[in-house]
């Protein structure tokens, strides 16, 4: 044992430290894991410790290291042997974390990076590791630091530390001064990638190019290729296969009007993906093609993430994340950007629905009906030029071909919905709406938006559950149909009516206020 005299640092204490250090390990970031949705999932050391153990389902071992690390600190703290071969299985039981690829369970969940945390429990193991080595020094009763350290373990563990810790420096500042924008928000202080590093440039525009007409649209690079994403960013007018569009109102980017395209484009935006998108290249030139302002391509991170070099953040609206900031700053368009004035074509895209609101609907009873039985109705009591169409040209080319398309006189406007809509009208507006057991179980939920015929204009949305005893589920979501429907002073009377039962239900439910 060293004495006070000679300044002997004990293996008692560098133990200490080392568990220090592990406990502050729970507190720091410790796993960066992508999920696909274009923003980390920052696992802290903690959390990595309470579900660590299910690594060994993915062939990894590394949470299993806390286990001889606890007992090499037990057996220095309180005796005086040697645990060697205890901390150096520790350790090789901690190299393996890095064998981890992705999280178990369901879902996207690659690990993309390292934070503190990991560095801090890997520093305590390294620390561990040193104290078992200035045990073995004290053992053979020397009382000195400097003798101590000529020991050729304890120097050989010191220099692996020092030279560890100035690796881990080197990379983590690298990681965040070299990386990305999204990848420098992905990392937390003091973190590194598994992967390299973005080195490639974002290119600045070379000129501007006047966006006095539209911009058209050549190749495909999703979602770039999308006029809805183009529009979202402020382009006027976005054309794209033979057709224009615009919005009419730069607040409400949910509602598109087109038209076939006529006069020059000013600009086009030439686009091309590789390999399923891992490689994108877009190019912005003048109509004529004589004048290039920008040609910048994006290179998905190798381990496949949702991340590309140098900067790609395709569904992120902020003005200034890429490539939207690009773009923009290489135009110029009179009048700044925003919808042209006047209504530019003939039709609208409709928003998804919300659960905005979830009262509850009475039921004032339900009754049997010969009338109720027949085929489903999808746009009742609506005038004969009113109703759902048909792969509409528009939607297809607007890239909602998919999607429902709802006539109403010439013009058209496209649904988009996860679930079939069916539509009642009811004097100067129309209610879509589709219903939904919930789980299998009660309340039905019937899922309704009132707009009007005139413009398409949204009134409400709402969802509304109500009770019905039935002796099984639905067997088709359009088997279920609103036969007709009022709505006065706030509230809102509807027959629903069961097909395949020939049932009649009478709900009601409080309209949302305006």
């Amino acid at each position: 044992m060293a004495d006070a005299e000679n300044l002997v640092v004990a293996s008692r204490t560098l133990t200490v430290m080392a568990i220090v250090l592990w406990l502050l390990s729970l507190s720091q970031p410790a796993l960066i894991i992508d999920n696909g949705t274009g923003k980390p999932n920052i696992m802290g050391g903690a959390e990595l410790l309470a579900m660590g153990w299910m690594g060994i389902g993915l062939i990894t071992a590394g949470w299993y290291a806390n286990l001889p690390f606890f007992i090499a600190a037990t057996i220095l703290l309180i005796g005086r042997e040697t645990p060697w071969k205890t901390v150096l299985f520790a350790l090789l039981l901690a190299l393996d974390t890095f064998r981890l690829q992705s999280l178990p369970g369901g879902g996207r969940g690659d690990v993309y990076g390292y934070g503190m945390g990991v560095a801090l429990w890997f520093a305590a193991f390294g620390l561990m590791l040193l104290a078992v080595a200035w045990r073995s020094a004290e053992r053979r009763g020397l009382t000195s630091i400097t003798a101590v350290l000529r020991v050729p373990a304890v120097f050989s563990v010191l220099a692996v530390l020092v030279g560890g810790s100035a690796l881990y420096g080197i990379y983590a500042s690298r990681a965040t001064q070299h990386s990305s924008v999204t990848e420098a928000e992905f990392l937390p202080p003091g973190s590194v990638k598994t992967t390299a590093v973005c080195s490639t440039a974002i290119v600045v525009p070379t000129t501007r190019i006047a966006l006095n007409g539209p911009l058209e649209v050549t190749g495909k690079a999703h979602p770039l290729d999308a006029p809805a994403t183009l529009l979202g960013w402020g382009i006027p007018v976005v054309r794209k296969d033979g057709f224009d569009f615009a919005l009419s109102n730069a607040a409400d980017i949910n509602t598109i009007y087109w038209k076939p395209s006529s006069g020059a484009a000013a600009a086009i935006l030439n686009l091309s993906a590789k390999n399923n998108n891992d490689t994108i290249e877009a190019a912005l030139m003048s109509a004529d093609g004589t004048t290039t302002a920008f040609r910048q391509s994006w290179t998905r991170d190798i381990r496949k993430t949702s991340l590309y070099c140098p900067d790609f953040r395709p569904y992120d609206t902020a003005p200034s994340s890429a490539p939207r900031s690009l773009l923009i700053s290489a135009v110029d368009v009179p009048g700044g950007l925003k919808p042209p004035a006047g209504a530019l074509g003939n039709a609208i895209t409709v928003t998804p629905f919300r659960r905005e609101s979830l009262p509850s609907a009475k039921t004032h009873g339900m009754r049997k009906d010969a009338a109720a039985a027949g085929a489903p109705v999808l746009d009742g009591g609506c005038p004969s030029d009113t109703r759902f169409v048909d792969k509409d040209p528009g939607a297809v080319h607007l890239g909602y071909g998919g999607q429902q398309t709802f006539a109403v006189g010439e013009r058209r406007y496209f649904l988009m919905n996860n679930q079939p809509l069916a539509a009642v009208c009811a004097g100067d507006s129309v209610y879509l709406y589709y219903f939904w057991l919930d789980n299998n179980q009660k309340p039905y939920l019937l899922y309704i938006q009132r707009r009007e015929l005139a413009d398409f204009r949204k009134v409400w949305t709402l969802v509304t559950g109500f009770d019905y005893v039935r002796p099984y589920p639905f067997q088709g979501k359009r088997n279920v149909n609103i036969r007709s429907l009022r709505e006065k002073n706030g509230t809102v009377a509807a027959e629903i009516v069961d097909i395949e039962q020939s049932l009649v239900v009478d709900i009601s439910f409080a309209a949302p206020a305006r």
